[in-house]
């Protein structure tokens, strides 16, 4: 099926996913993928078969709404804001190039209702244009502290946020009084609601009322993927692939069950581009319980051989002994074995003025890679 690709921040599937490179013959494929556009701050394993790359902000220079909590005792929403100045290029009219710019300049070239003057209303009646980030972002926070009755800020809390929040440029589009609500809210992260809302002295007003031991509905649901209909109650599980087949039983002939984590430096798969985490954390492990080590003769630095059912060439990696792993597990940090995100040189016309970087990443007409085999 023909289809057009569209990848945005955060999702690198040809990395991220696993087996994920068996994606990048359908990416090659002019004929499977005839348009593929890609808005994200670098280039990663997927989007370097994008036909178009188009820059975005990272998370302190873009807005990137709100933070619901997962389950907390309290309720609260946070807010995230700027904390920078976006450092990317700007179009004629000073917008930062990134993800809100591109879709709305997109929508409003393509007529797409909801995008342009007059299609944002308030409760009088008037109308405001959507051409810019801001134009939602900041009647978003401001729909949020006027929903939550918080009070205005303080002369001293606005100055706070006048002086330090890059929004500040654009208090524009608020009244003065929708303004001191928003910088009540930035000044302190988002709306909180308070202890005595959600606890009656020890206890919580708002807890779990009742605990399922059967549910009829999912016993009478089948799974997606087997057609077998859900037990309904407790009942213990063993891990299975797509097809029902029992992952212990595909594995038998391979006695280590791998895990992956993340470094407490580190966050997604962009990371291994922070330099001072890299500082740290220069290389990635195969972190093997000692027992399981001393038995089979490794020692610690040693490289060992990772192979699995699904990849017998498998990979290759330093042994690191470890009491944190227990014993029958290897534990392998998801954070590297990139061959973009700057791990490999890539061919880029005036490569110097594309990359942020600049001259300390690209020269002439390519990026530099840090490959080790790479001449520098």
């Amino acid at each position: 099926m023909r289809s057009t690709i569209r990848t945005w921040s955060f999702f690198n599937p040809v990395y991220s996913i696993p087996g994920g490179y068996r994606f990048e013959e359908t990416l090659k494929s002019p004929e499977k993928v005839p348009l593929h556009i890609s808005v994200d701050v670098s280039v990663n394993e997927s989007n370097v078969y994008a036909d178009y790359i188009v820059p975005d902000v990272t998370y302190l220079e873009g807005h990137y709404g709100w933070l619901n909590p997962h389950a907390p005792t309290l309720k609260f929403t946070g807010i995230r804001t700027p904390c920078v100045e976006p450092l990317t290029g700007k179009t004629a009219d000073g917008r930062p190039y990134c993800l809100e710019t591109f879709l709305i300049d997109l929508a409003e070239k393509a007529g797409l209702p909801g995008f342009g003057e007059g299609v944002i209303g308030d409760r009088d009646g008037k109308k405001y244009p959507l051409h810019t980030a801001e134009d939602f972002y900041m009647r978003a926070i401001a729909n949020i502290a006027s929903n939550a009755k918080i009070p205005k800020a303080s002369p001293d809390e606005v100055a706070w946020v006048e002086r330090n929040y890059p929004v500040a440029g654009h208090r524009e589009l608020l009244s003065d009084e929708g303004w001191k609500e928003v910088c009540y809210v930035l000044a302190r992260g988002g709306v909180f609601r308070g202890y005595d809302e959600m606890f009656d002295g020890e206890m919580h007003k708002y807890g779990v009322k009742k605990v399922h031991l059967y549910n009829e509905d999912l016993a009478l649901t089948r799974n997606s993927l087997t057609g077998e209909l859900f037990p309904g109650t407790l009942k213990y599980a063993p891990p299975i692939d797509s097809s029902g087949k029992v992952i212990e039983e595909i594995d038998r002939d391979y006695p280590f069950t791998v895990i992956t984590y993340k470094k407490n430096l580190h966050t997604q798969s962009r990371t291994t581009c922070h330099r001072w985490a890299m500082e740290v954390f220069p290389e990635n492990y195969v972190e093997i319980n000692a027992r399981d080590a001393e038995a089979r003769g490794i020692k610690p630095d040693e490289d060992v051989r990772l192979i699995s059912a699904s990849n017998r060439k498998g990979i290759v990696g330093k042994a690191r002994l470890s009491k944190l792993v227990r014993e029958g597990c290897v534990g392998v940090s998801f954070h590297y074995g990139h061959t973009q995100l700057g791990a490999g040189s890539l061919l880029v016309k005036d490569a110097e003025n594309v990359f942020l970087g600049g001259k300390e990443i690209a020269r002439g007409d390519g990026s530099r890679g840090t490959q080790p085999s790479e001449p520098d």
